[in-house]
């Protein structure tokens, strides 16, 4: 994953398997993992991460669920935030890239 990436795509649990080698309760923790979760997201670790995280997972839990009204009302919420963030002074960069990559993520689900 590049240090610049946002959030990656989904990533097998078994890229974990190395960040726990010698950890055996953790590897048995992830062996259980395995068997009810398909993937993993890496995520920027700067501080917004969580919030980023659960961003994508609502937005994933949307979309695929087909829930496309809910989607569009939460994209014109995300919108309208992105506007207000560059209004109080966030960096408009920081807050465009991950606008764009939200923008991309969505419309892979309706193409």
């Amino acid at each position: 994953m590049k240090s610049t990436c946002l959030i990656s795509a989904i990533l097998p649990l078994s890229t974990l398997d190395e960040d726990f080698t010698g950890h055996l309760v953790y590897l048995e923790k992830l062996k259980l993992m395995k068997q009810n979760y398909r993937g993993i997201r890496r995520l920027r670790r700067d501080g917004n991460c969580f919030y980023r995280a659960f961003g994508f997972a609502y937005i994933e839990y949307l979309l695929n669920g087909k829930l496309i009204k809910e989607a569009g009302r939460f994209k014109k919420k995300c919108d309208e935030c992105k506007d207000t963030l560059i209004a109080n002074g966030y960096t408009q960069f920081t807050v465009e890239d991950f606008h764009e990559q939200v923008d991309d993520y969505e419309l892979s689900f309706i193409s």
